[in-house]
């Protein structure tokens, strides 16, 4: 079988004479890589403190991989029918480690990674609260999720099958089944005070006006990364919430809601924090600077969840988040961090 060639920029298939892409119009420079070879490559070594498994699968398009369990990870490296199961770690870094390898990295030297233009530390993908994310580490031919370019610095979040590009070595991901389907613990502070004593919690018009909306709110968060993703809703369940007496503090257990935790913290949480913790009065969120910076944390948090999502979904989107996001900030309850 021919090998095919692809631009290194747009990553789409070329004529093998080309000059010029068809697609981006980037310059075909010869001598530069850009051939995805159909060979069959042995698996990578990976350095100690990971535990990786070969396990000799067929490729992903031809056949279902066996559950995975928690922490754990699929990779599939270019046309290789050989998987890497790489589990029980937090941050796992993705590069050329031949010559200095560490605890926590994926050596793809073997993969003719220099040739694909893979940095020596290319991307990382780190596992927090049963979600995984990945991360350009500033590279020189960039990280790419579903061919969207990743702006370096910024955490996108992965998730099964999803296609990674290391400047033009392609991988795949496979996750666990229940990444998103398990039980997310979390505290939240009741910012609302009368004579710096707090009020008591559990009452019936508390729980009707205050903890209810709070709840759907994360629950309504939820649905939209869903959604927005083109998967299927999931119900929501409440598994605890348990407060001791007049304490401003909820432990507050949820199950299939992860997502919307997460998120919470990493984007609306940050916009809280510039009120010192106190409740936002409704008189500034309708003004138009708070609008406009609402508008923007809620397209950086779609952005994240679905990187390609085009302009007009993102629009829709955010019609649908509003009241989610809104609700979720001016709450006299917030998310603790961890």
């Amino acid at each position: 079988m021919s090998d095919e060639i692809f631009c290194l920029a747009c990553h789409h298939k070329i004529a093998a004479d080309a000059k010029v892409c068809s697609v981006c119009g980037t310059p075909i420079v010869p001598g530069k890589p850009a051939e995805r070879t159909k060979e069959k490559m042995a698996p990578t070594t990976v350095t100690a403190g990971l535990r990786v498994t070969h396990t000799g699968l067929e490729p992903p398009s031809k056949r279902s991989l066996p559950k995975l369990p928690e922490n754990t990870f699929a990779l599939f490296v270019m046309d290789s029918p050989d998987p890497l199961i790489i589990e029980n770690s937090e941050a796992v870094y993705l590069g050329r480690f031949a010559q200095v390898p560490t605890a926590s990295s994926v050596d793809l030297t073997q993969y003719e990674a220099a040739d694909l233009g893979v940095s020596r530390s290319h991307a990382r993908i780190t596992y927090l609260e049963g979600i995984y994310e990945l991360e350009d580490l500033a590279s020189s031919n960039g990280t790419w999720l579903n061919y969207q370019r990743l702006a370096y610095g910024k955490s996108y979040e992965l998730h099964n099958g999803d296609i990674i590009l290391l400047g033009q070595l392609q991988l795949v991901i496979y996750l666990p089944e229940s990444t998103r389907k398990w039980e997310v613990n979390f505290d939240a502070r009741r910012t609302k005070t009368v004579d710096t004593v707090y009020l008591q919690i559990f009452t019936p018009y508390f729980m009707e006006t205050v903890l209810s909306k709070f709840l759907q709110a994360i629950v309504d968060l939820q649905q939209v990364c869903l959604l927005c993703r083109g998967q299927n809703t999931e119900d929501v369940h409440i598994v605890s919430i348990k407060a001791a007496h007049q304490s401003p503090i909820l432990h507050i257990s949820l199950d299939n809601a992860n997502e919307a935790v997460h998120y919470i913290r990493k984007w609306l949480n940050p916009l809280r924090q510039v009120y010192a913790g106190r409740t936002i009065p409704q008189k500034e969120v309708e003004s138009p600077t708070f609008q406009e910076e609402l508008l923007k944390i809620m397209d950086s948090l779609l952005l994240d969840v679905n990187p390609g999502l085009d302009e007009e979904a993102r629009k829709g989107f955010i019609k649908e988040l509003k009241p989610a996001v809104t609700t979720l900030i001016v709450s006299e309850l917030e998310i603790l961090p961890l």
